[in-house]
């Protein structure tokens, strides 16, 4: 039998306007069950229990089988929200320490004294009192 192994979503009752209640196509079915998986990796949610709180409940192996895209996205996602959220505070100047992780960490700058390079090959003198960051 050919999809024997396929993991189908659940399919629910929708409401279309206009039109009343239908049940939802396999594909979309499958759609929503693609962003559900998107937004539970983006939010941190381990694969483990991603799979165990689709509908129905699958093993973390099909999970990765059928959803690989949607897990590397949103594992991506994650990244660049906190990435984002960094970059705000580094540049808003409210938070010193974080312009110094950001230089440090993402301009290749390090702490100390004497000369500096920065991942650019540039070289930079340090500053002394009120000049340092």
């Amino acid at each position: 039998m050919a999809g024997w192994n396929r993991w189908r979503p659940a399919r629910r009752i929708i409401d279309v306007p206009g039109e009343g209640q239908r049940e939802q196509t396999e594909g979309e079915a499958m759609a929503q069950a693609r962003a559900q998986v998107l937004d539970l990796m983006a939010a941190g949610v381990r694969q483990c229990d991603i799979a165990k709180l689709m509908q129905p409940p699958m093993d973390p192996a099909t999970l990765r089988k059928h959803f690989r895209h949607e897990l590397a996205l949103g594992r991506q996602r994650q990244m660049a929200v906190v990435a984002a959220v960094a970059f705000r505070l580094a540049t808003s100047g409210d938070d010193p320490a974080m312009t110094r992780f950001w230089l440090r960490t993402r301009g290749g700058w390090r702490d100390g004294a004497g000369e500096a390079r920065s991942g650019g090959g540039v070289v930079i003198q340090s500053m002394t009192g009120d000049d340092r960051l």
